[in-house]
């Protein structure tokens, strides 16, 4: 008997929903509470439907769900909960049907109970009905954005400053804005650095186009962008970083078509804009060159930023962090004579104590592990062809109906899938794992390179870069050495 319910609700981002439509299913389904009297809590998300992981309402939800808070679960449609995903509905089943409860689903038209083999398939088929849509939706939405960037609508999220989009979704300039973005522009063509840039902009109270303070990245990404010269720009990137499958695309591949917006920088400013940046290249012309030992590995420890190198004008150079703060104050990180430094790093470098060799020797052991687990799951791999040959025969024998052959057959490539999914990820760990024996023997012939050849500063700088991929310098005071941390490479 059901008397404790949770109502989910989800405004669906893929489908553009509005406002309205998620007050008519809360609506329909709290009225469904009330004429049934059933005791009911409301667990509203907005998002979009492939993947649990990506949605805290309804993971919540389900917590709750697995505690056998509730007889029943209600939603608009099957497709609420999950569009198809064979993880997401495992987990789905594990929460709502288990040892202990058994949790239904109820729709407005019907009542799911997963323990009864009918419901259950009816739901296979609904989350199956619902993915195919789902994947179609993606699909179309996503030529319908390429068919309008190559007409030169707007087809992205939030506009770049200074613009704005009115109702018929095209850019307008902002007026005011406008001005301090060609203000920008001025000062990018007559030499200003982007550091002076951000810093004038933060210091002059400038609003930012998000909350917060203008950072350097924003200024050089406005700057350099070509939809302020009147162009649309789409498909710079595919993926998504949250699937680690996030990829940066070559611009020759990018969509770029003249615009309706007004352009807001000429392309005569554009170019001179990237030759001004380009000549203040981040990485100083001494680092790029490794005329230091420790050109591009020094780092301040008060801020993160990579440490420059300067000629004192008493005859030696010093290793000093020139970062400026975005409120105009500058680190405060005291400076060391370079020479005194290099012989510090050169009598730390080659040392590891035996709390980090401890751990080298544990990650190489569960690598090892790892790669036997692996060759167990490849030798369980025929034996599941195997079996998934027998049930086709089977069929085809006509020894099992067409119900049992999809269920066997089913269960089989689930197993499959799983087991190649977990030798895919042990694999991609143990490729970026560590042998010990490679590694020391790596790491004896460099330290033995080290010490036992005279070494010019660039063949120095290259052996630090191949050991190590950090080295964190931090000094509080003038009459003592500075401490330093080297974050050592695992190849």
């Amino acid at each position: 008997m059901i008397k404790q319910v949770a109502i989910y609700l989800r405004k669906s981002r893929d489908k553009k929903e509005d406002d309205d439509v998620l007050s008519k299913h809360r609506d329909t389904l709290v009225e469904l509470c009330h004429s049934n009297e059933w005791n009911y809590k409301i667990y509203e998300e907005i998002a979009s439907g492939e993947r649990l992981a990506y949605r805290p309402i309804i993971q919540d939800m389900l917590e709750t769900v697995e505690d056998g808070a509730y007889d029943a679960v209600l939603v608009m449609d099957i497709d609420r909960l999950g569009r198809g995903n064979n993880k997401d509905w495992g987990v789905i089943y594990e929460n709502f049907c288990n040892d202990q409860h058994n949790t239904l689903i109820v729709t407005p038209q019907k009542t799911y109970d997963l323990t009864v083999d009918a419901d259950e398939m009816m739901v296979d088929f609904q989350s199956l009905i619902a993915k195919v849509e789902y994947k179609t939706i993606k699909r179309r939405f996503k030529q319908g954005k390429i068919g309008g960037a190559k007409q030169g609508k707007w087809v992205c999220g939030n506009p770049p400053y200074p613009y704005f989009r009115n109702n018929k979704k095209i850019l307008e300039v902002d007026t005011e804005k406008s001005q301090t973005y060609r203000l920008m522009v001025d000062k990018a063509i007559s030499g200003e650095s982007i550091e002076n840039i951000t810093l004038f902009l933060n210091q002059n109270h400038i609003p930012a186009p998000k909350a917060g303070l203008w950072s350097s990245r924003s200024v050089v990404r406005l700057l350099t962008s070509e939809i302020h010269l009147g162009y649309m720009v789409y498909g710079k990137t595919k993926g998504d970083s949250r699937k680690n499958n996030f990829t940066r695309i070559d611009k020759s591949d990018w969509i770029i078509a003249p615009a309706e917006h007004e352009p807001v920088k000429t392309l005569e400013e554009h170019n001179e804009i990237l030759r001004q940046i380009k000549s203040r290249c981040s990485i100083p012309v001494a680092a790029r060159a490794k005329k230091h030992m420790l050109s591009g590995v020094l780092y301040c420890a008060q801020c993160d930023y990579r440490m420059h190198f300067k000629w004192s004008g008493s005859g030696y150079y010093v290793a000093t962090c020139s970062h400026k703060f975005p409120d105009g104050s500058r680190c405060k990180q005291i400076g060391y004579k370079l020479e005194l430094l290099n012989q510090l790093v050169s009598k730390n470098l080659f040392t590891l104590d035996p709390e980090r060799l401890n751990h080298l020797i544990e990650e190489s052991k569960q690598q090892q592990n790892k790669m036997l687990v692996i060759e167990n799951y490849k030798q369980d791999l025929p034996k599941i062809n195997v079996s998934l040959d027998k049930i086709f025969d089977a069929y085809e024998d006509g020894l099992i109906n067409k119900q049992q052959f999809a269920e066997r057959k089913n269960k089989k490539e689930q197993q499959k899938k799983e087991l190649l999914d977990k030798i895919a990820e042990l694999e991609s760990q143990v490729v970026n794992g560590i042998d010990i024996n490679k590694y020391m023997n790596v790491f004896n012939k460099l330290k033995e390179t080290w010490h036992s050849e005279p070494l010019d500063e660039a063949t120095r700088n290259h052996i630090i870069h191949l050991v190590a991929s950090k080295i964190v310098y931090n000094r509080t005071n003038k009459k003592e050495e500075p401490d330093i941390s080297i974050t050592y490479k695992n190849t």
